[in-house]
């Protein structure tokens, strides 16, 4: 596992299972705070006794597509309210009707967001265009 792509594996995750930061520092048996820190990428040097229990907690989970989720999360999270452009640019890119977008199953929608290759700026603006 690559420990940059910890921060979206593990909110991936915890997406996927319907957990809290503190539902799943309890599960791990870590403080809340390290959980915290993974998920905003300054927690880099996992312990072996962590990387055990975390590796143990991912078995059968498709890491990229955990990856994928987290990353569509955070960008929603980053976004706020531009997430609406974000959403028309990429239905232009991608020539899906932004009604479709909205009406994936979550998780599924996150997934697709977090493997797109464009740039996230160049679509809010393409988003915004075709809104006025």
């Amino acid at each position: 596992m690559i420990v940059d792509d910890l921060k979206d594996i593990i909110l991936g995750y915890r997406k996927v299972k319907g957990k809290t930061q503190e539902e799943l520092a309890e599960e791990l048996g870590v403080p809340k705070d390290v959980i915290s820190a993974i998920e905003c990428g300054t927690f880099k040097h996992l312990n072996p006794s962590l990387k055990k229990k975390i590796d143990e907690l991912l078995k059968g989970y498709d890491k990229s597509e955990l990856a994928a989720i987290g990353r569509g999360y955070r960008l929603q999270d980053n976004l706020g309210p531009d997430f609406k452009y974000y959403l028309e640019g990429l239905s232009k890119k991608e020539g899906i009707k932004t009604e479709e977008l909205k009406k994936m199953p979550e998780l599924e929608l996150y997934k697709f967001i977090g493997k797109t290759p464009y740039d996230y700026v160049e679509l809010i603006f393409e988003g915004a265009k075709s809104a006025t």
